[in-house]
């Protein structure tokens, strides 16, 4: 399924066509008769994403439901084909993404499929989508500082004992005569300061918080030990650690000033000491209690 849902894009990047957009196409037919049996139904095209396939969404929906489009078979005649996560073509194993896609000439079988498998995608499973962006951030960020602190020490020596000693010295404002010495433990110092910081937050909660097309917010609190965050793909985890709230204004000044900083730096997937990581412009996650 994620392999479905990772090609579903967020509705704001989507750009809605009408009917008339489509009337020269091949589709027409299918995108003619979903208009006019169900209400409300909106067409989306993002050509950085597919060519001549359109996504399904309604307004008030962060992501799209599916895509459709057409192909041609051997006889020439056009093939309408829906795809959708909640689509399961036995023909196929489920590592391929033509397991989560129908197909049909009829158009009428196409209109019955799309209505019935494209359906909202859930906030369980767009937080599937990103739980490994979670843990990716916060790892890479403690590698970068166990890192430069190995290249660090090891400038100024190997032996552990010898290194310490330098450490304290160097506490106690000693001078070195070598200046780059000097440099190296001022830098040395920095990381262990960031280390130390680094550690301390690791230990601070964390919450996903998600902003919806209507303003509203969606939280979940993640698990203590962030190494665990792949248990927040769970529906029943989701359910048990929500909380909603109608406007994103209602978020308290700490979260907002946090997210505020986010966008700030504006490096999806960027952790930031102290503060959390932005995974997309509507997704973050951020230190502190919800």
């Amino acid at each position: 399924m994620e392999i479905i849902l990772n090609t579903l894009p967020h509705t704001s990047t989507l750009e809605e066509k009408d009917l008339s957009f489509f009337a020269p196409k091949d589709i027409y037919p299918l995108v003619s008769e979903l208009s006019a049996k169900w209400k409300g139904v909106k067409f989306g095209y993002n050509s950085h994403i597919f060519v001549n396939r359109f996504f399904i969404y309604f307004d008030g929906e962060d992501y799209a439901r599916g895509v459709i489009h057409t192909d041609f078979d051997k006889d020439n005649r056009a093939v309408y084909r829906v795809t959708s996560p909640y689509i399961e073509n036995g023909r196929y194993g489920t590592h391929s993404y033509a397991h989560f896609i129908l197909s049909s000439v009829n158009v009428k079988i196409a209109v019955k499929n799309t209505m019935k498998y494209c359906r909202p995608v859930p906030l369980y499973r767009i937080i599937q989508r990103i739980r490994y962006d979670i843990t990716d951030s916060l790892s890479a960020m403690g590698r970068g500082i166990s890192n430069r602190l190995s290249q660090l020490s090891n400038k100024l020596t190997y032996n552990k004992a010898l290194l310490s000693e330098l450490i304290s010295m160097h506490r106690m404002g000693h001078i070195f005569k070598d200046s780059s010495v000097n440099e190296t433990m001022a830098e040395l110092m920095e990381v262990v300061d960031k280390h130390d910081e680094y550690k301390a937050n690791s230990g601070v909660r964390m919450a996903i918080i998600h902003l919806h097309v209507d303003e509203s917010m969606s939280l979940v609190r993640l698990p203590e030990n962030v190494d665990d965050a792949w248990r927040v793909g769970a529906e029943s985890y989701v359910r048990d650690n929500l909380r909603e709230i109608r406007h994103h204004s209602e978020l308290s000044e700490g979260m907002q000033g946090k997210i505020a900083l986010l966008q700030m730096n504006n490096t999806q997937g960027e952790y930031v000491l102290g503060v959390g990581t932005m995974i997309s412009e509507q997704v973050w996650v951020v230190h502190g209690e919800y």
